[in-house]
């Protein structure tokens, strides 16, 4: 079991402590999971609801996005546990800690991972929310503003600004479940969206949000998710049997190449300069004012330029990091 810093605090100090360390370290990370896997992503259900909200007033918007944001917040608890626990130290690490998240958010309360499989077990699950969502919202942006020059950072969002204007034109361009907003509701949600993505990192960059998982949170996180797998995945038979079997060969990988200081502990714990969390708002303004700018019909069948690159690259990677942590570093050990 790994000792908690509150550990060395008298026992009615450290266990508020340890609990309000995994809430704001769950809500932050799962504000930022939220940013990426519903709402740059632009999912139909949680973008047409948030806009409806926008039109009912402040008050609908801010009870809609903190009920929300607790179920990803689940979601974060159980990728944390297992990326902090098994110390996800590479790139190998981080990919099948992602994994876990993305089949969490995929096939614990909705069965969307269960539309199309084998593919549905990779996309949008791997290719997006892994690869999106973690590797690029919860590891590569914050890394770059801990490293990079704020002017360097700031041409870095707005570049991803342009990218989710354009990926709203053509997703939505394929979807008639979806109705564009004018640019004035684009401009209100793309702000909401940022000032939650930027609440997230603030909270996961707050120094009490570096828990360490203990054995509990361990069987917390187990107990919690593998039910709601079960039942999940129950109606689906053969399929819900190889979802499971992927997850478990994923956290075998993981447990297999544990060790060492996580990339997190190496890399992400002192909190970045505050000119970085104003840099990352451009990201938001440049979408809005590029949205305003595209033309209001683009041509449809083009979203595939994007998916089919990320689910092939996640898939690789997926494959690759549970070989060189199940297979390369297992045989070393064995010698």
């Amino acid at each position: 079991m790994v000792r908690l810093p509150e550990a060395t605090l008298p026992l009615w100090q450290a266990w508020p402590r340890a609990l309000l360390s995994r809430l704001v370290a769950s809500l932050g990370t799962g504000l930022i999971l939220i940013t990426f896997s519903e709402f740059v992503f632009l999912n139909e259900g949680p973008v047409i609801h948030l806009l409806a909200r926008l039109e009912d007033g402040p008050l609908a918007t801010a009870r809609y996005l903190p009920e929300f944001g607790l179920v990803y917040a689940w979601f974060a608890y159980i990728f944390l546990v297992v990326a902090r626990g098994l110390n996800a130290a590479g790139w190998s690490g981080l990919i099948l800690s992602g994994a876990i998240a993305a089949w969490a958010i995929e096939a614990l309360i909705i069965p969307l991972a269960y539309e199309g499989p084998p593919i549905s077990f990779f996309w949008p699950s791997i290719g997006w929310h892994a690869m999106v969502n973690v590797i690029l919202g919860w590891v590569l942006l914050r890394w770059m503003m801990r490293r990079w020059p704020v002017w360097r950072q700031g041409a870095v969002f707005a570049a991803l600004g342009v990218a989710w204007a354009v990926w709203a034109k053509l997703f939505w361009a394929e979807d008639p479940a979806m109705v564009l907003p004018e640019p004035d509701g684009f401009t209100a949600f793309t702000a909401v969206i940022g000032l939650t993505w930027l609440v997230g990192m603030v909270l996961a960059d707050h120094p009490i949000a570096r828990f360490r998982p203990t054995t509990c949170d361990g069987l917390v996180a187990l107990f919690t998710a593998l039910p709601m797998g079960i039942a999940m995945g129950l109606p689906f038979g053969v399929w819900g049997l190889a979802l499971g079997g992927l997850a478990t060969l994923t956290l075998w990988a993981l447990w297999r190449g544990r060790g060492g200081m996580s990339f997190e502990e190496r890399h992400l714990s002192a909190a970045p300069p505050k000119a970085s969390y104003l840099a990352a708002l451009a990201m938001p303004a440049t979408a809005a004012l590029c949205f305003a700018f595209l033309p209001a019909e683009m041509d449809q069948g083009l979203s595939f330029l994007i998916t089919i690159p990320l689910l092939a690259i996640g898939t690789l990677l997926w494959a690759a990091a549970v070989i060189r942590l199940g297979l390369r570093i297992g045989l070393q050990r064995a010698e």
